[in-house]
């Protein structure tokens, strides 16, 4: 793990720690240039920010966290997307799971705060009993090839096919 890897990883748990252990300490983690959506609400200051946190139904939640990916936009800014599963009262299997995206800036201490995030919850859906599709799918006006397309039998690479991609 490089060091940004851990940089990245190291201010994310450590939000979610304050999250589970106790909302109230993530007033820190906003700024006033902080807005903030939740369940499809938008929150523009650091204390309504809180406020919508701490209203969240689930108050003995642990965030059990299955992904991380980042991306820096510049020496002070970067993009994270957190997935993973909500744990309510030691159930694993709640079947909720949460998406967190936090554009983080660094303040001139070096430290990060939230400057633009949202958080979902979103619950497992079973279908409910068989699900068949609701009549014929029918194409639209007149639907032609364009170009020369012409196909026989299986398409099949021509000459040395390598994967594309990072290291090519």
């Amino acid at each position: 793990m490089d060091d940004v890897t851990k940089m990245v990883d190291s201010y994310v748990r450590h939000y979610f720690n304050k999250f589970d252990r106790d909302r109230a300490l993530l007033l820190k983690e906003f700024d006033n240039d902080s807005e903030f959506s939740c369940e499809g609400k938008t929150y523009n200051d650091p204390s309504s920010i809180l406020g919508a946190l701490l209203a969240l139904p689930h108050k003995n939640v642990y965030h059990k966290i299955t992904s991380i990916d980042y991306d820096f936009l510049s020496e002070i800014s970067c993009v994270v997307y957190v997935c993973g599963k909500q744990i309510h009262s030691g159930v694993v299997d709640s079947g909720l799971h949460f998406s967190q995206a936090l554009f983080l800036r660094m303040r001139e201490d070096g430290s990060f705060y939230v400057y633009r995030g949202s958080f979902s919850v979103n619950r497992d859906v079973q279908p409910q009993g068989d699900v068949q599709p609701q009549g014929e799918v029918q194409p639209q006006g007149d639907v032609q090839p364009q170009g020369d397309v012409q196909q026989q039998g299986d398409v099949q690479p021509q000459g040395d096919v390598q994967p594309q991609g990072a290291g090519n």
